[in-house]
């Protein structure tokens, strides 16, 4: 049975609840079922994901972000694994 990988940004600090930012999921199209295989969880909210173009590294956009005194967005880059297509 063929499966769809895919990657998931959440909001990881809201209202009291707690995710852990970025997902790792595969999807069986057949059955519609989904299976969280890993997540990252240093970024926070990172609510848009895009690869760079030789896919070796997914990037972030945070909103709500605070690292310093200013609160507002980041950027994130993360190194893909090669088990994760």
């Amino acid at each position: 049975m063929e499966s769809f990988h895919g990657y998931i940004g959440t909001y990881s600090h809201r209202e009291g609840k707690r995710s852990k930012g970025i997902y790792y999921f595969d999807l069986e199209p057949q059955t519609g079922r989904v299976t969280v295989r890993g997540w990252n969880s240093e970024a926070e909210n990172p609510t848009y994901l895009i690869f760079s173009p030789d896919r070796r590294y997914l990037d972030a956009c945070g909103s709500n972000v605070s690292y310093t005194r200013f609160e507002g967005g980041g950027l994130f880059s993360f190194a893909v694994q090669e088990d994760h297509p």
